[in-house]
Formats: structure tokens, sequence, C-alpha cells
């Protein structure tokens, strides 16, 4: 990801060309983001309890993000020549990319989100941040980030550009895959994020831990949590009145469980 150009210029491309870098000025009027489409259950068991309803909120307790700046330095993280400029000494870039969450390519609307890693004490250590910034800032700033300091806790942090809300534009689903503290298996974390507008601050509003997750978006959330015996809760979560609410839950065979969309 590249970003060159005066303060002033306000466009930023979104779309990644081999060779080439993002630059500030430089914007793509036809970049969009991919739509996430629900993968096909695999199959569905023969004779299941009839699903459940319920409104249960869901609120950002339990996030694993923190707010804050990390471990920017200085004024911030400034623009240069691709994303490696945006990675912190001793660490190897793991995924990077802008998400128009408001739905232009406008920086000032946009979220940049980084993930690093490398080898530490423990095991693989891993690190995410979350940055937006201003029209007329030569700098992007951390509003959340997370740091594995010793390594080891996570096999994985992911991050998609989901519409999980059925507006149209995409909102950011981030998710930390980590080994079960006892026994075989692992739990998936995950947190929803939104900013409303270029005036106002990006948000955690949701978070869920499921075991032996899987996740899948398109349209709203679903996401399936192994229980004690062998099937899985299927929950159908959707944005209803400004919060995400569990709609209903089901049991599923975990044959039925889709591959999740955060690894």
């Amino acid at each position: 990801l590249a970003l060159y150009g005066q303060r002033r210029e306000r466009l930023i491309g979104l779309a990644f060309v081999a060779g080439q870098l993002l630059a500030r000025k430089t914007a793509s009027p036809n970049a969009v983001v991919s739509p996430v489409t629900s993968p096909t259950a695999g199959s569905s068991p023969s004779s299941l309890p009839s699903p459940t309803t319920g409104s249960k909120v869901l609120t950002a307790a339990g996030s694993m993000l923190q707010p804050g700046s990390g471990s920017d330095v200085g004024p911030g993280r400034g623009n240069g020549p691709g994303c490696q400029i945006w990675v912190d000494p001793g660490w190897t870039l793991g995924d990077c990319n802008l998400v128009p969450v408001n739905g232009t390519a406008n920086s000032s609307q946009a979220v940049a989100y980084v993930t690093q890693q490398k080898t530490g004490p423990g095991g693989v250590q891993w690190r995410i941040f979350l940055m937006t910034t201003t029209d007329n800032d030569a700098y992007w700033h951390t509003k959340y980030y997370y740091s594995d300091d010793l390594g080891g806790a996570f096999t994985k942090i992911s991050v998609k550009a989901v519409d999980t809300t059925g507006g149209g534009l995409p909102d950011l689903a981030v998710g930390f895959r980590h080994n079960k503290t006892s026994g075989a298996g692992t739990v998936l974390d995950y947190d929803i994020l939104m900013r409303a507008s270029a005036t106002t601050p990006l948000q955690v509003v949701a978070h869920r831990q499921i075991a032996d997750g899987s996740v899948v978006f398109g349209p709203g959330i679903t996401d399936y949590d192994s229980g004690p015996g062998p099937q899985f809760t299927k929950s159908v979560i959707r944005f209803v009145s400004g919060a995400f609410k569990i709609n209903s839950t089901s049991q599923v065979a975990q044959a039925a469980v889709p591959a999740s969309q955060l690894p």
C-alpha cells in the first residue's frame, strides 16, 4: 500500500496492483470491495430440534482489541512506499489494506489495517493495528491494536471487510484464533468494528467467542459454536435498531458447519 502525493490530495486507490503502490493522489473510481458470500453447508441432519428465537444484544465486552496508539511513535505512521513503511522494526508484514467503510476511497473515510508477526520467546507473536487519518494529516494514527508480546498465544489474526448490516458498505471483522487452554481444538474470538462517518471514531460494536468456531458473513452474521456433544450451535445474528442481536439459534451436525471466513 503506498501513499504518495500532496497532503491536500484526498483520494486513495483501494486496489493493489502488482509492482505498483497505492498513492493518495491516485484513486480508482472502479475500486470495490468484493462481495462476501456464505459458503454452502456440507450436509443437513435429517432431524433437528426446531430453532429457538431470541434477542440477545451483542456488545463490545470481551474484545481483544485495545484502544490507543499502540506502537505508534512520534506524530504517527507516515506515508511512503507501500505497507512496509507501517511495519514495526523486527516484525514481518502479514496483511495490509484500506477499507472504504463509508463507501468512498477518500482517506478520511477509510480505515487502514496491518497485521504483522515475528518469532518470540513463546512462539509466533502476532500484532494488529487499525488506523485512520484526516484530509489534511500527513500521518495515520492507530485507534485500536493488539500485540502478543510473548508469542504462542494465537495461531492466526485475520481481518475481513464485510457488509454485516445489509447496508451495502463494508465493516471490519477481526478474528483471533487461538488454541484451547485444555484439550484439542481452537477458540475464535472475533470483533465487528464500524465507523459511521469521517467525523466519528472507529468503534468496536460487537464481540463473540466461539469454541472450534466458524463464522460466515452475508447477509448478516452466522456463527457456529461447538458444544459438549457432537452438534454445534448455529447462531443467526442481525443488525437491528442500531445493534447486533442473536435472532435465532439451532443445533446442527458438524458436517453442516461451513469453513470459517475468519480462519
